[in-house]
């Protein structure tokens, strides 16, 4: 028999065993697994053998491993109870593609990877919030919370220090100065990589256009730090805020900041904080003769179009991908983790964002 397959043979057979133990109750969930030099020496087999074995167990989700401890007994699926889930969010039954690429997208994220573990979830509102009586009574029989991050300020930061279980933010695209664990994606990936595509021999100057919300402010922030590490000097980085008005997602303000833009903008590179404002930004160039990519180099914020909104008869904008999949199922799989390793730990994870290149900028 070939060497590999026989160790592929052993490994299966260590599982199994192990498997077995797990389910006659020898393991129970939390209880340490000898190292795989133990098992080595157990088996007779190599360390290879071994840690094959394990890794298959870990890959099943029957173990899991804790940095610097050691590898831990989870559990065969089919013994663990449901996960009850308080997912503090606000669910719109809004159709429009626009909301949903920039927000339903990450609540169908987590409410999937929550169904596909099993959970049960229960959605909890902000007004079930702001009274401790009432969100009290909301969290009873709670496991974990999901909690979008603007449903945390003065009136319910108390009710979430209160409750005794892991609880896990996201939607803020910066460290919140919080107490709980965290998933944001990490900007200086994709800002790294705009910055090092740009030609500062081929463009006369870098204008930000930006809104003022936190999350913005976090886009424009890494964008300026990348822009001075890679030497644009900030004095040169002109940041035009823009106002958005009741009723508007961004793309009337970016229209009217286009407008004002373009008398001074050929030649130059704009980078946008949000593809709202920057849809208004092209209508406004569009009217006037101006062709992204070509007269200006025009870099956006979100890859909206990679998520369903083509406001254009094709996808046209070169943006910084915010993956809204990948952030939400690494909060829910986070607070799911959490719970079963009665991990109460404080944990940030960073998802990388990466560049979209298209018609507006940056192509080669």
């Amino acid at each position: 028999m070939d060497a590999t397959l026989e160790r592929r043979m052993r490994s299966q057979d260590i599982a199994e065993n192990i498997r077995t133990e797990i389910a006659q109750k020898k393991l129970v969930h939390g209880s340490p697994i000898m190292s795989s030099r133990d098992i080595a020496r157990r088996y007779n087999v190599s360390m290879l053998t071994a840690n094959r074995a394990l890794n298959r167990l870990v890959d099943e989700d029957i173990l899991y491993r804790v940095q610097g401890s050691g590898t831990y007994v989870k559990g065969l699926k089919s013994e663990r109870r449901t996960l009850n889930i308080g997912y503090c969010e606000s669910l719109g039954h809004d159709s429009d593609p626009g909301r949903h690429a920039a927000s339903g997208v990450l609540t169908d994220s987590c409410m999937a990877s929550f169904r596909k573990k099993n959970c049960s979830i229960k959605i909890i509102p902000y007004q079930d919030l702001i009274n401790p009586l009432m969100a009290e009574t909301a969290f009873a029989g709670m496991d974990g919370l999901l909690v979008n991050s603007s449903f945390i300020d003065e009136k319910t930061m108390p009710v979430f220090e209160a409750f005794k279980g892991p609880v896990t933010v996201y939607r803020n695209e910066f460290i919140g100065d919080w107490p709980f664990s965290q998933v944001i994606p990490d900007h200086a990936t994709g800002m790294r990589e705009t910055i090092r595509r740009i030609d500062q021999t081929k463009i006369s100057g870098v204008i930000v256009v930006s809104c003022s919300h936190s999350n913005a402010d976090a886009r424009l922030h890494e964008f300026v730090r990348q822009a001075e590490a890679a030497g644009i000097a900030r004095a040169k980085i002109e940041v035009i805020n823009v106002s958005l008005q009741i009723g508007d997602n961004g793309r009337l303000s970016g229209y009217r900041a286009g407008r004002k833009l373009l008398p001074d903008c050929r030649g130059k590179f704009i980078f946008c904080t949000s593809d709202f404002i920057t849809f208004g930004l092209i209508d406004a160039m569009h009217e006037n003769g101006i062709i992204p990519g070509k007269d200006v180099q025009l870099v956006s914020y979100d890859n909206l179009e990679g998520y369903g909104m083509i406001p254009y008869e094709h996808p046209i904008i070169t943006s910084v991908d915010f993956p809204k999949d990948e952030v939400a199922h690494r909060a829910a799989e986070l607070l799911i983790t959490q719970i079963e390793n009665n991990d109460n730990c404080l944990h940030i994870i960073k998802v990388p964002t990466h560049l979209v290149i298209r018609e507006t900028g940056l192509q080669n």
